[in-house]
């Protein structure tokens, strides 16, 4: 795993580099680390050489800061982990829009780093995953995360991707059965089911996603369905 670690203070670098070292001795895992200084930094390395898989991102930093940088690092197509390392977690709910792996509060103990690399390295492997659905009797493979949501067609659901409309051979019954056991799917209507992770923010009507597009919710549940929306993202900052 390529690891950068960015932050305006050197000595939190050094300390997060030597828990990086500290949890690969432990995980028998191989880590690159780089470091830097500012999110201007991070962000031309990235656009340079697009290498890392995750990021430790410091939020309170000189010049453009970590919410700003991570922004940033998303529009430019990153699509690693990303974990904040803050003095506070008012940013929490930012998390909607950036889909973070998590926030390490600073101080924060090797313990609790920890925790937080292993939701990461849960979440890097989630990322290959995927559904194999047969299209036009030939059977197809179709990553989690590509996943935006899904709508109902008649008897069949059809997986919605940033790029393609894919009908599928099952019924939205079965996709949710397979995909539901993972905490970042949820039914949302009788016709749907959505990707928490390509959230933009929920509301009283609708669920508006990244791309713009809006899925229709059960208003009815509109209150659940916004209660168990802001768990997931705040089960992030716990690292779980």
């Amino acid at each position: 795993m390529n690891i950068a670690i960015c932050d305006d203070i050197s000595s939190a670098r050094a300390e997060l580099t030597d828990y990086i070292n500290k949890y690969s001795l432990s995980t028998a895992n191989e880590f690159t680390v780089t470091e830097f200084s500012s999110g201007e930094e991070l962000c031309k390395s990235f656009i340079n050489d697009r290498s890392a898989d995750l990021v430790f991102l410091d939020i309170y930093m000189e010049g453009m800061n970590g919410m700003e940088t991570a922004r940033l690092l998303r529009s430019s197509g990153f699509g690693g982990e990303i974990v904040f390392t803050t003095t506070s977690t008012e940013f929490a709910l930012d998390g909607y829009t950036i889909a973070a792996a998590g926030y390490l509060v600073k101080p924060y103990t090797y313990e609790q780093f920890s925790v937080a690399m292993n939701t990461v390295c849960s979440r890097l492997s989630n990322a290959l995953k995927s559904i194999e659905i047969i299209v036009d009797r030939i059977s197809r493979k179709i990553p989690y995360r590509d996943i935006m949501y899904i709508e109902s067609d008649g008897r069949y659901g059809v997986i919605r991707t940033e790029s393609e409309r894919i009908k599928s051979h099952l019924t939205l019954k079965e996709l949710e059965s397979v995909l539901c056991s993972e905490p970042y799917f949820m039914r949302c209507h009788r016709s749907n089911i959505v990707n928490l992770n390509h959230i933009a923010a929920p509301t009283s009507e609708y669920i508006l996603m990244k791309n713009g597009e809006r899925v229709m919710i059960n208003i009815k549940e509109n209150l659940k369905i916004r209660q168990q929306i802001a768990d997931y993202f705040f089960s992030l900052t716990k690292g779980n």
